[in-house]
């Protein structure tokens, strides 16, 4: 029944972004043929303050649907603040009568948002042939891969700053501090999509490791805001990379399973990953191993150049 809702929720998102696109290309073709001294530049401009309300409203309902579903996924947002930002934009070309500025930024608005409905649509069928859950595991476990890229930045940053000399500078304290927040945010989503895994069945499995994660970031967090950051802390950083790594190759092997087990009817368990040990070398390739996984995956290029960049700092250290 709840698939069903979120279902239909879902399609009524499709239906009011094509509807909100087929009004921002009527408009941009109407504005982009405008006089500059046009006095319809300002009932247009007010057309155009009332689609971004729509849109606006479209996207609260996206975020409701994604408290209950994973199938709401990071490019989805990315798409539609960016049509938000083009018509905000359109909005000010259009008070400085710029017709051409104006089409322009309007025409990028209506391709994010068609963008966005068939982010949304191929959601849509990939729930309908998998039952709900096999786009909740891959959605997840597409999170769960940003969030080791994201920890894998705080982690690099963090051994930057302990770098930048004996005793604890304004700059360091300053550093330390925006690492916090950068922490305590990664912790309030981890805890959102610990929330959404308690509703989502074979999923919940994975609750007690996520809770784990989390309270090793709040402990990391408390380190950076009092600037008490010691080689613990960037051991505490690596476990949070390593578990989260860990769940996700969890998930792989729980999707794999059950893949498995339609084909050839039959029922068999594989024990959970243990932690990755990085203070051996075995360790660390197979650290090595999981986020070149990672990369092989559709991630955006920040992600890819902070596990790079970890990849790095990887090489960089010696086993005694």
């Amino acid at each position: 029944k709840m698939q069903k809702e979120i279902l239909n929720k879902m399609r009524k998102v499709v239906q009011n972004l094509l509807e909100i696109s087929k009004e921002q290309e009527a408009l941009k073709q109407e504005t982009k043929n405008l006089d500059p001294n046009s006095q319809r530049f300002r009932e247009n401009a007010q057309q155009q303050m009332d689609m971004l309300g729509d849109l606006n409203n479209v996207a609260n309902s996206m975020g409701e649907i994604s408290k209950k579903s994973f199938s709401i996924s990071p490019e989805m947002g990315k798409e539609i603040g960016n049509a938000m930002r083009q018509m905000g934009q359109a909005i000010q070309s259009m008070e400085q009568r710029n017709p051409f500025g104006t089409s322009h930024q309007q025409g990028e608005a209506m391709a994010s948002m068609n963008r966005a409905a068939m982010l949304m649509q191929g959601a849509i069928n990939a729930m309908k042939q998998g039952g709900g859950q096999g786009m909740g595991m891959a959605a997840l476990m597409q999170r769960l891969g940003q969030m080791s890229g994201i920890q894998a930045g705080i982690n690099i940053q963090t051994g930057q700053a302990m770098g930048q000399g004996q005793g604890l500078s304004q700059q360091q304290m300053a550093e330390y501090q925006r690492l916090a927040a950068q922490q305590g945010a990664l912790k309030k989503s981890l805890e959102q999509l610990t929330n959404e895994a308690k509703n989502m069945g074979e999923l919940s499995k994975l609750l007690g490791d996520l809770e784990r994660i989390a309270k090793d970031m709040s402990e990391v967090q408390t380190d950076l805001e009092q600037g008490n950051v010691n080689p613990e802390t960037q051991k505490k950083q690596e476990r949070i990379l390593s578990r989260l790594l860990d769940s996700q190759k969890s998930m792989r092997e729980r999707d794999y399973e059950k893949r498995r087990r339609a084909e050839v009817a039959k029922d068999f368990k594989r024990l959970s990953p243990a932690d990755i040990d990085l203070t051996t070398q075995e360790g660390k390739n197979k650290l090595r191993e999981e986020l070149m996984k990672i990369l092989e995956e559709k991630y955006s290029k920040d992600y890819e150049d902070l596990i790079r960049k970890y990849f790095d700092a990887l090489e960089k250290e010696k086993i005694e």
